[in-house]
């Protein structure tokens, strides 16, 4: 039975339609530099070392914290390096909107009180400084996880109204994981000479056994163009982040059970033998796999 999936505590309260960062024009795309056509302003995510402040004072994160950054700001005759932002310590009621637009987002105050004395200096105009802001906001909802505060309904609506959405993007790398161990399973599949045995997680069978086609779709092909964006989008929008990979709508449909030769049927066994002779997988019933 799926795992049921956690939400975050403020999630409910996010009822605004979403809207997924795109790139501003002429900005810096998240981790790169800015365009040549783009204005003079730079934002640059940086690593943030573990916090271990020299002078004794440790801030405990508020409940719903989801991560901090230091950003390098980079505007005309002026530049704030390493400001420190973050997501998910405070949301201000009083002042809702869309987390792309900076609901949720923190901003240390130098860093908020040199800027301002730029501008009050004729350095930098504010506008400028309104850009900047929001361009760190679009260029950190993905590093710092935003996606996940968003309302499940909206977040779902918008990736069909943009074909993709950040959740998408964020899940992509660990579904191509997926599929790349899919087509190896499913080519062993279909060669079961050269794989006469199929083992589960706790099961060893033969690759003909009724078990292994039952738990085995009938047909697999790695999805591609709109399949694909519809595969991704199911995957990423169902699966557990913090559990297991195959832990999503329509797991079903994509091979799981690994085929092996003999000799890797014998490095299973063997790691799954305790050091007293114990065994922590079953031989199957049905198929009775000689061992």
């Amino acid at each position: 039975m799926p795992k049921k999936r956690r939400s975050h505590p403020r999630r409910s309260r996010q009822k605004e339609s979403v809207t997924v960062p795109p790139p501003r024009p002429g900005a810096a795309t998240c981790w790169g530099a800015p365009t040549a056509a783009g204005p003079a302003m730079r934002i640059q995510p940086r690593q943030v070392p573990d916090r271990a402040p020299a002078d004794g004072f440790h801030p405990e994160p508020l409940t719903g914290s989801r991560g901090e950054a230091s950003c390098d700001f980079v505007i005309p005759s002026a530049s704030v390096p390493a400001v420190r932002m973050g997501f998910g310590d405070l949301y201000a009621e009083q002042r809702r909107r869309p987390i792309v637009d900076g609901f949720g987002f923190t901003v240390e105050l130098p860093a908020v009180i040199d800027l301002l004395a730029s501008v009050e200096a004729g350095t930098v105009t504010a506008g400028a400084v309104r850009e900047l802001f929001l361009e760190a906001a679009a260029q950190l909802y993905r590093p710092l996880g935003c996606v996940h505060a968003e309302s499940e309904a909206d977040v779902m609506a918008s990736c069909l109204a943009q074909d993709g959405c950040a959740l998408c993007e964020y899940h992509r790398d660990r579904f191509e994981a997926l599929l790349d161990e899919c087509d190896e399973l499913w080519e062993r599949l279909g060669l079961p000479q050269q794989y006469p045995f199929a083992v589960s997680r706790q099961g060893v069978h033969t690759a003909s056994c009724h078990v292994v086609r039952r738990e085995t779709p009938e047909f697999y092909a790695r999805p591609t163009g709109s399949s694909y964006l519809d595969a991704l989008r199911e995957y990423s929008h169902s699966v557990d982040r913090h559990g297991d990979r195959w832990d999503f709508e329509g797991s079903r449909r994509y091979p799981r059970i690994q085929a092996l030769d003999i000799h890797e049927t014998d490095a299973w066994i063997a790691e799954h033998t305790g050091p007293r002779g114990g065994v922590y997988y079953k031989p199957c019933r049905r198929c009775s796999p000689a061992l």
